[in-house]
This record gives C-alpha cells, structure tokens and sequence, in this order.
C-alpha cells in the first residue's frame, strides 16, 4: 500500500472509530441487549479506500429494539448510512444464494455482545464456506441459473419499456445479474468494491469468452438498437456457456417412464387432430408446446434424447402438424422399447374394469 494511501486509511479510520462508538453507546442507553456485534467490511476492510470512501458496518442485532440504531447521514460532502442486519438476514446470506457476501465472510469484528454472538457468526461463516467449497454441482448451477433468469427479465423488461431511462435502468439491472450469475457460478462471492468488479470477474474461469467486453459494450450502447443488440449478445453468450455444461443423468427405468406416453396421448394426441379439423393454429401451438414442455423436463432429469415436437408447427397446414405431432410420440415410443415397455393399451371397457380392479392397491 502507497504511503498517501496508508495516511488516508488512518483518517479514515480515525473518523470510523468515533461512529463505532457512538453507536456502541446509542445501544447501550437506548435499546440495551439489542445490539450483537459491529464489523467492518468494504474499502476500509480492504484498505481499497479513496478520498470520499464511507464506512460500511454490519450491525447485527438481535431484537426489533436494534433497528433504531439505524441512521443515513452526510459528514462534510460524505455519505454514511448505518445499515443494521437481523441474524435472519445473516441466516439467509449463509446459504450463499447471493454473490454478495463480504459483510458476512470478510467483516473485521471490532464489538461483539459475548460469546454466543462470536459463535452464532463463526457458525454462519462456516456454513457459508462449506457451500463454496463443495464440488462443482447441478445444485451451484441451479444458483446461478436462478440470476441468469432475473437477468433475462430485465431484458425482457428493457425491450419493452419505452421510456429512455427506465430502459437504462434495467439495462443496468441485466448487467448486475448477469455478473452475479457468473460470479455464483464460480462458488466465489465479491470481496471488492464495484469499481474493481472486472477485475474480480477477470480472474474467474468459468465464464464466456469475451465477458468482460461484452459488458462493457453494452454500457457503452448509445442507441435503443445498440443497447439491445448489445444485451443480447450479452445473454446469449452467458446462455451458450450454461448449455456447455453437462452433468450425470440416470437412464430412465421402467417406472420412471411407465404410463407417461399414454399421459401423453391422453393430454393432447386428440386435441392435435382436432385443431387440424376446426382449423385451430393457436390450439395446435399450445399443444404442440405442452408436449415439447414434458419432453424437455425428461431430458433434463435422464439419460434421454431431447425430442422435438414443435419446430415442425406450421399455422398454415395443421395436418403437416399433426403429423409432425405423432412422428414426435412415435419416436419417444423408443424409450417404452428400451426398457422393455408397452403402451398400456385396452379394446374394451369391460378388459380396463377386469385389468383395474383385480390388481390390489400396494400400500
């Protein structure tokens, strides 16, 4: 750390420590028993600081009565705003659903109320560490699949908005989620302030290429065309990386697969022909969509093929449809063969009653 800098963090730290202990002492006179601990994370915990950097303090506390130790104010031309935390919220951050956990992993503790509040916080800090360390997993995906949806609303969101600023707002919105889903991705959290977040992002290798580009292109966007060529690029790129990765699926067996293509049949088989009769395009669709629904939540959870049942939809020739419709179950019907099942199939009502009703209920 360069000498100016080293003075700098001092007085910074001078002034910080007096707001420590004015709030050590608002606890103590008007909401005793309340306050857990203080720590502190940020630039000042990282001795990333400038000239106008803040204070950023967990204060957690431990009943409702803590919530008035709370205050934003200006000192000089600084902003602070004391932000008190409940142990929920800590509680919540443990399980490392947010890439935002330097206040609960990296926060120096400068008070704490006793022992049980140094144990409940090593507790949560352990927690949150185990999560990070596991191995690569469907379960980190999922994290980081669940930020990549919100990022795709925003830009949904952006391309329907016509207001200027609205549209800068959720451009903005798409951009942080899509840097939380890479960085959750990577089982990491952020440890720097946001002015060093590409950096942070530069040295994590799960991500596409060109990432930190890609972002800084679409920051740069001027225009609605651009600002919306810029996030797609943006989403598909994330999205190509996501579908890169694969994990173990289990080959379906005979019960995990029994009974779901008369499911299928039942469902929508009939409807298809019968949106081809009455001419009905948004039926056939909607039908079409369904099947290709189920399809895709099989692949996702087996060993199966992704089939297709809707690229062959044709608004204008629903018989082309339909039978692209048939070919679709007709191909699933391969996986009944290969685990040696038949459509369950009767000629009369008189064989489902003899069939149904012969077979006790196995508890």
């Amino acid at each position: 750390m360069k000498e100016n800098n080293k003075t700098l963090l001092m007085s910074l730290k001078k002034t910080s420590g007096r707001i420590i202990e004015a709030v050590i002492q608002k606890a103590e006179r008007d909401c005793p028993g309340a306050l857990a601990l203080i720590g502190v994370y940020g630039s000042q915990q990282t001795g990333d600081v400038h000239s106008k950097s803040d204070l950023d303090l967990l204060i957690v506390i431990d009943d409702d009565r803590g919530w008035a130790l709370g205050k934003t104010f200006l000192l000089r031309d600084v902003g602070y705003d004391l932000y008190c935390t409940s142990w929920e919220r800590l509680e919540a951050d443990a399980a490392c659903a947010s890439p935002h956990l330097s206040k609960l992993l990296d926060a120096d503790i400068v008070y704490t109320s006793g022992e049980e509040a140094k144990k409940r916080l090593a507790e949560l800090r352990l927690r949150a560490a185990d999560i990070l360390s596991r191995p690569f997993s469907k379960e980190v995906f999922d994290r980081a699949d669940a930020a990549f949806s919100r990022a795709k609303q925003a830009f949904a969101d952006m391309l329907l908005e016509k207001k200027e600023g609205d549209c800068k707002k959720f451009l903005a919105e798409m951009i942080d989620e899509t840097e939380n889903t890479i960085c959750l991705l990577n089982q990491t959290y952020f440890k720097l302030g946001l002015r060093r977040r590409f950096c942070e992002l530069e040295q994590m290798p799960r991500k596409p290429e060109n990432f930190v580009f890609l972002i800084q292109n679409a920051v740069a966007s001027k225009t609605a065309a651009e600002r919306n060529e810029a996030g797609c690029r943006l989403l598909a790129a994330v999205q190509s990386y996501f579908n890169s990765i694969s994990f173990p699926k289990k080959a379906p067996s005979r019960d995990d697969i029994r009974g779901v293509y008369e499911e299928m049949v039942s469902n929508w088989k009939n409807k298809m022909l019968l949106a081809d009769e009455i001419n009905d395009p948004h039926l056939a669709l909607m039908n079409m969509a369904s099947l290709q629904q189920l399809f895709d939540e099989l692949h996702e959870q087996y060993d199966m093929e992704r089939y297709d049942a809707i690229s062959g939809f044709c608004p204008d020739n629903l018989s082309a449809s339909a039978a692209f419709f048939d070919n679709a179950l007709e191909q699933f019907l391969g996986e009944y063969e290969k685990v040696g099942l038949e459509p369950l199939t009767y000629e009369t009502l008189e064989e489902f009653e003899r069939d149904y009703l012969s077979k006790p209920v196995v508890p």
